[in-house]
């Protein structure tokens, strides 16, 4: 009985650490624009998914861009290939793969952002060609489990480079990340911290990265394959959102998922374009995603459908494979 008490005193303390860091954090936090800001897109269609709300779910190698704790409770290798197509000729890519060992489990990731070709023009709007811009980061991770049963820790170091045309910016940034898993209620809690660096600096101007803090419950069914999640994003820079998702497995090969993520629209500022209309239907609806996943043996696909609002719909797909 004390037992019980004392995980049930754990799990509501654990429930209310979101809310209490959303409204200290929020208060540090301070209206502006950031450099480096395809950090802040999804990695992964399982997450996307799930409408992003993925920090305290952390069970795959895609973990390593949500919590890098999350990979320290994997059980064998894993390697994720990801692509997502967003608007026009706009596309990126993501890779990870996780290696655990007796000392804890190293991981490695790569982000890869593209946005196509770029009109260039004269002071008087002459056309003087094209040129393009993408943005590139590089992560090493490292993450054990901790002396207290079901929690782990993780930590990454970045490499982060951006070009546009024949001019570019490097920095380097790290994450940090806490998950504690509580089994007698199916329940984990997550945490981290992530993008946290110096200013990037591009020519004559630096911008502040876009620092995160990231908190939230996951809960899996121990009679039924579901899967519930909540989390909350708090940038340094930006207003805060706000995630819910859900994952139900029919059998063991095949699963549908879908999420909310409010505060969605501001993502398009990573593109550079601006916002939807505020009362506009379409924009409205624009936080909702859904995806769907197959799984064969040791492989498995996840694909996602994510809509931009006014912007158009992006479509991600992964594929990952899992080795003992």
């Amino acid at each position: 009985m004390t037992i019980l008490l004392s995980r049930i005193s754990v799990l509501l303390t654990l429930s209310f650490i979101p809310f209490f860091l959303s409204s200290q954090f929020s208060q540090a936090s301070h209206s502006g624009t950031t450099g480096a800001q395809f950090l802040q897109l999804g990695a992964g269609a399982r997450a996307s998914g799930m409408g992003e709300s993925f920090v305290g779910v952390a069970d795959d190698v895609n973990a390593l861009f949500w919590n890098p704790a999350g990979i320290a409770l994997l059980s064998g290798k894993e390697i994720s290939i990801s692509h997502h197509a967003y608007i026009q000729e706009i596309n990126s890519q993501n890779f990870a793969y996780s290696l655990p060992t007796r000392i804890g489990t190293f991981g490695t990731g790569a982000q890869y952002l593209n946005v196509g070709d770029i009109e260039r023009r004269s002071m008087t709007g002459d056309y003087r060609g094209n040129f393009n811009s993408s943005d590139m980061a590089l992560t090493l991770g490292f993450a054990r489990r901790l002396p207290w049963s079901g929690s782990a820790g993780g930590i990454n170091v970045k490499y982060i480079r951006q070009q546009i045309d024949s001019f570019d910016a490097q920095d380097f940034a790290f994450d940090v990340g806490l998950i504690h898993k509580i089994q007698i209620s199916g329940l984990k809690f997550g945490l981290s911290f992530l993008n946290m660096g110096p200013e990037i600096r591009f020519q004559e101007t630096s911008s502040p990265l876009p620092s995160t803090l990231k908190t939230g419950l996951s809960w899996t069914g121990k009679s039924v394959p579901i899967l519930l999640s909540g989390s909350v994003s708090i940038p340094q820079v930006s207003e805060i959102s706000y995630q819910f998702g859900f994952e139900y497995w029919m059998a063991s090969s095949f699963a549908v998922r879908s999420g909310y993520k409010t505060n969605s629209n501001n993502d398009s500022s990573v593109f550079k374009i601006s916002q939807p209309t505020a009362d506009s239907t379409i924009s409205r609806l624009s936080g909702l995603m859904a995806g769907a996943s197959i799984r064969f043996y040791n492989a498995q696909m996840d694909y996602a459908f994510v809509p931009l609002g006014d912007l158009g719909n992006s479509h991600r797909i992964t594929l990952g494979f899992t080795f003992k």
